[in-house]
């Protein structure tokens, strides 16, 4: 399920989130090269997973698998900083970036490239998004089907209209067993779904 939040809050279904707010990352793992972003548009950058979020309606994404993202009301909290992912059901993941300002990056296009999911094929999702200047805009992927746990390379990118990258970030999703510390960080806690770190530039690969 994708989630999304621009200025009031916005989210796709299915899995995945966009949220205003910079949120404070504990310790990060993941290669430089997993994480670039444009330093003449964004002034910070992090990645990680997310254990909690509120829905707040959705909106209409028809380049989604489900046709739409959910929207959440409050800012979501990235609890371990970081691109590797384990295949967990109800676990969140995503990007929070900031722009430098002082205007925002508005018309901005994300999509997620990803092993095509068992049953649909599915293996790219879009949808329109912003950045803010002075507090964060992220983007996060929630597990909320089983096929969606497709294990390997998931990749974040967002685009100008013009097609020049703003900023890619490529999550590694492995089964549980590979990343045990991972895979409980959020035992106990919900991911709302719906049903039917600061790092420096390493360059565009």
């Amino acid at each position: 399920m994708i989630r999304n939040r621009k200025r009031t809050a916005r989210y796709p279904l299915g899995a995945l989130f966009v949220f205003l707010a910079l949120a404070h990352l504990p310790a990060r793992a993941g290669a430089a090269s997993d994480i670039w972003f444009d330093e003449a548009r964004i002034a910070s950058l992090k990645a990680g997973l997310i254990c909690s979020l509120r829905s707040g309606g959705s909106q209409a994404a028809p380049d989604t698998e489900l046709g739409s993202i959910t929207v959440i009301d409050q800012p979501p909290d990235i609890v371990w900083q970081g691109t590797l992912v384990p295949a967990v059901m109800g676990l969140a993941f995503g990007v929070v970036a900031q722009a430098t300002g002082p205007e925002p990056l508005d018309d901005l296009r994300l999509t997620i490239q990803h092993p095509p999911f068992a049953g649909t094929g599915t293996s790219r999702q879009a949808w329109a998004m912003e950045i803010l200047p002075g507090e964060a805009t992220g983007n996060v992927y929630s597990f909320d089907f089983p096929h969606e746990l497709v294990t390997g390379a998931w990749t974040f990118e967002s685009r100008t209209p013009d097609g020049a990258l703003v900023y890619r970030v490529t999550f590694q999703v492995v089964p549980p067993e590979a990343a045990p510390l991972q895979a409980h960080l959020c035992d106990g806690d919900v991911v709302v779904s719906q049903s039917a770190p600061a790092l420096s530039p390493a360059g565009p690969a």
